[in-house]
């Protein structure tokens, strides 16, 4: 585990990871300066690269504060990230999501090495989860080779755990946030018992709020196999619930279609249930 090292970088990327990638050729298209983007070794644009994930080694030294991003600075990659590269038009938006997603391990990834906590950082998260679940949307139908919608989850599964943590933390709780993430996590665990006990096990304000008890009735009728009642109450969700759930509907909408297809063939026979 590193030290509790504080970061000092005051860009999205590090000035030496600037330089590693323009001698390297490792800029990313969006990172470019645009009167320099036909060169044979283009040159970031400092106000658009964004730090790259990498994984941690064996052997390798602790990163130096001035590699680090302070908790401002993240806020701010964030930001850049889903409100100037999320939106664009002229590129397919697996490719937008490729380098968005990268981009946001990254920023989790320095949250983690400085230990940092606080209001700002389950923002970040929160807003980490609903890029995340956003993609599994939009992309639903990209092939696999494109975007894989496995390693998608599972960064929204770790998004979501680690943002449940940091909340508990807070001693002013974020309540809307809070409310939100219940109903996201256990819209994306359907059937789940932790994501269930865990709405259970929340304050009266988060278990009782509107969307809690509409995400609860949700995962009652999956539970209970009432295929009907289920697409009904998913017409209600919130946009954001709707992207959480969406990755049960085929599974019920299989079911739906062959308990119809069952009630069709004893109908036949004058058989009814």
């Amino acid at each position: 585990m590193h030290n509790n090292v504080v970061g000092t970088c005051e860009f999205m990327c590090p000035t030496t990871e600037i330089q590693m990638r323009e001698r390297e050729n490792l800029l990313h298209t969006f990172e470019v300066l645009e009167s320099r983007e036909k060169m044979k070794r283009p040159r970031a644009d400092r106000s658009k690269a964004v730090k790259e994930f990498t994984r941690s080694a064996a052997g390798r030294s602790d990163p130096r504060p001035s590699d680090l991003r302070p908790t401002s600075v993240l806020v701010k990659t964030v930001d850049y990230l889903l409100e100037r590269i999320v939106p664009k038009q002229d590129v397919k938006w697996h490719k937008i999501y490729d380098f968005v997603a990268d981009r946001l391990r990254s920023v989790r990834q320095d949250i983690v090495i400085q230990r940092l906590a606080g209001p700002e950082i389950c923002l970040v998260f929160i807003k980490c989860i609903r890029f995340y679940l956003y993609a599994a949307y939009r992309l639903c139908e990209v092939p696999v080779s494109l975007f894989d919608p496995h390693l998608n989850g599972r960064q929204a599964i770790e998004c979501m755990k680690a943002s449940l943590l940091h909340f508990s933390s807070l001693e002013v709780p974020l309540l809307a946030e809070l409310q939100e993430l219940e109903s996201l996590y256990l819209l994306f665990n359907l059937g789940s018992l932790d994501a269930l006990m865990h709405v259970y096990e929340s304050s009266a304000d988060v278990r009782s709020c509107a969307r809690v008890q509409l995400a609860l009735a949700v995962n009652e009728t999956y539970l209970a196999g009432n295929y009907v009642r289920f697409f009904r109450l998913v017409k209600k969700l919130h946009f954001l619930d709707l992207c959480a759930v969406h990755r049960h509907i085929p599974q019920m909408h299989k079911y739906l279609t062959k308990q119809t297809d069952s009630h069709r063939f004893l109908a036949s026979y004058d058989i009814y249930v």
